[in-house]
């Protein structure tokens, strides 16, 4: 997807985006960035699985997606693809 500036976007680019953030996300080791960011947040636990992190992350591109009216039907697989 091409980066714009001060430009609207349609429903359709903002999943695309957002699901290519997210497997950008998962490429970076997750679990450092919530150990870097834990004064952001109050989770100190053990580290967290991929199943976990896929599992947030497809269901908040979902609730996002329907949100916007879209039934997007993001399974966890499409981040591994």
């Amino acid at each position: 997807m091409k980066e714009k500036t001060n430009q609207i976007i349609t429903n359709g680019e903002l999943t695309d985006f957002l699901i290519t953030v997210a497997k950008r996300f998962k490429e970076a080791d997750v679990n450092v960035c919530i150990k870097r960011n834990n004064h952001m947040h109050e989770y100190k636990g053990e580290k967290i699985s991929n199943k976990v992190i896929d599992a947030i992350l497809v269901s908040y591109i979902n609730h996002v997606a329907m949100n916007l009216g879209m039934d997007l039907g993001l399974y966890s697989k499409h981040l591994n693809e």
